[in-house]
């Protein structure tokens, strides 16, 4: 389900229209997921799917992930689209 929210909100950042309320959609989602990734850190290592998450990568999620993604929903707020011409 944050799957699709995720992909409807960044199609929202296209019109210049929706970009500023889908770019604070997109921070509050990103700061509303650092408790998972606390949770995931605390959990240790753990398989989902094919993929194994360590705590190492929990920590680089946590610490560096979620602070750029946080500051390239901020930037995109701020930036005009132009898409033709």
């Amino acid at each position: 389900m944050a799957g699709v929210a995720e992909i409807s909100l960044a199609l929202l950042l296209i019109p210049n229209r929706t970009r500023l309320f889908a770019a604070k959609c997109i921070i509050i989602m990103l700061v509303a997921f650092i408790p998972s990734h606390i949770y995931f850190i605390q959990k240790g290592e753990f398989i989902i799917g094919s993929i194994q998450m360590t705590p190492l990568n929990s920590w680089i999620r946590l610490l560096i992930g979620q602070p750029i993604l946080i500051l390239w929903a901020w930037w995109a707020s701020k930036s005009e689209i132009k898409l033709f011409g």
